[in-house]
């Protein structure tokens, strides 16, 4: 009995539970398997593969992503190396350390210092400026702008402006905070300087025009890429009295040049000097004048050129060769020498035209060696012309200038046939003669 009661009371429960037990294991194992912890988020973040200074280009190889739980982003984290790769750094980045925008230029354009902002082979310049030259507040740092400049010819005085520079970008502008002589403080209104994006020539051009004249800026409108052009506005064109200034005129004008010889006398007894490079303003009677000393044997006709030019686009003539020792090759290059003349028509539908006129002489030395020195004469000056009107230029060289100091050196002047025997002595001058048609 006792054995009996043995396995119903102890031996029998205790395989019941065994085998529930072993039951719900495999239940419990087969849904829900082992885990081992918790599941945490990442996410991919670039950070600094190595220390970077600051003011340091990023290159790709310099940064790398790497996964950061996301728990421990910061705000402004760059996702991607492109998105930072190309900027500079602002501040001091230390290797493993994450790449803020904050940290870098692509959020703050121009936070590294303006040079960062500079296009690759171009120069940042400063002009000063009030409200009235800056074009008051309304340029902003991107737009761009045109700059007139307005300058007085010497020795005439005659004002004139000309569209110097076209489509140039402003990098910074500054206004002035300094108060008034009150001590109340001063109303921004414009800007006491603009930093210009140009090349190194057009900051040259800009230095030298700011020493001589005045310079304004003029906004050019938005998404406008289109150029205008060289062109000059002179001040006695515009102070012509009852006519209107038509700045559109579309016209072309035939030019004139004739190089000449004249009777040294005659030129003097009409009133022009034979000494010192000068421009004269002819009237039709002088230019009648002046054909009538040719037709009366007193002078010759030693070159023309004659062009039909665009209204305020520049022509050249030459009158000359190269400059080399007798027994050089042919095809061996000479130095250059003779006349040039350089011509730029203005007209605004007016009875006269604006004429400036350049005019220069090249003379070439050649020693013994063969070796060349030139020496330059030039002219040059802007004056008015109606149609069958001219200028004239006299005084550009003397005899001496035209003719070899010895016999050791040989002179290149003129090309032969315009160098004669009477210009040679004195008797008669040089002289150029220009005369438009319009």
């Amino acid at each position: 009995m006792n054995r009996a009661r043995l396995l119903r009371t102890v031996v029998l429960p205790l395989l019941i539970a065994i085998m529930a037990t072993a039951g719900l294991y495999q239940v419990v194992s087969r849904r829900a398997p082992p885990t081992s912890g918790p599941v945490v988020e990442t996410v991919k973040v670039v950070v600094a593969k190595q220390a970077i200074a600051a003011r340091t280009l990023i290159k790709p190889d310099m940064v790398t992503l790497r996964d950061v739980p996301a728990s421990y982003v910061l705000p402004g984290a760059v996702r991607a190396v492109d998105a930072c790769a190309g900027q500079v750094t602002l501040v001091p980045l230390a290797a493993g350390e994450m790449v803020l925008t904050s940290k870098i230029t692509s959020q703050k354009p121009g936070a590294a210092g303006l040079s960062f902002s500079i296009p690759h082979g171009k120069r940042a310049i400063t002009v000063q400026v009030d409200e009235i030259i800056g074009v008051a507040a309304f340029p902003l740092v991107g737009d761009a702008v045109d700059i007139l400049w307005t300058y007085r010819l010497q020795p005439s005085g005659e004002s004139r402006t000309r569209l110097l520079l076209e489509n140039i970008p402003l990098l910074a502008v500054v206004q002035n905070p300094t108060p008034t002589e009150s001590g109340t403080p001063r109303e921004l209104k414009g800007y006491s300087s603009v930093t210009l994006e140009v090349t190194v020539e057009q900051a040259a051009v800009i230095v030298n025009a700011e020493t001589v004249g005045l310079l304004r800026l003029v906004l050019r409108p938005a998404l406008d890429a289109g150029m205008v052009g060289d062109f000059d506005v002179s001040g006695t064109a515009m102070m012509q009295p009852q006519r209107t200034l038509n700045t559109n005129v579309d016209r072309r004008i035939t030019l004139e040049t004739r190089v000449l010889e004249l009777d040294a006398k005659s030129v003097a007894d009409l009133g022009h000097s034979t000494f010192g490079a000068a421009i004269a303003q002819l009237g039709s009677q002088q230019v009648a004048a002046i054909n009538a000393l040719v037709a009366q044997g007193k002078g010759r006709v030693l070159d023309r050129a004659a062009s039909s030019a665009a209204n305020r686009t520049s022509v050249s003539f030459s009158f000359g060769g190269e400059a080399r020792p007798p027994d050089a090759p042919a095809a061996a290059a000479g130095a250059p020498y003779g006349l040039t003349v350089s011509l730029t028509p203005m007209h605004y539908g007016q009875p006269q035209i604006s004429l400036d006129a350049r005019v220069l002489l090249t003379v070439v030395d050649l020693s013994a060696a063969g070796t060349p020195i030139s020496t330059t004469f030039s002219a040059g000056a802007a004056g008015r012309a109606a149609s069958g009107e001219g200028l004239l230029v006299t005084g550009l060289v003397s005899a001496e200038d035209l003719v070899a100091p010895g016999a050791t050196r040989q002179r290149f002047a003129l090309p032969p046939g315009m160098l004669s025997e009477a210009l040679a002595s004195g008797e008669r001058v040089l002289v150029v003669l220009v005369t438009p048609t319009f």
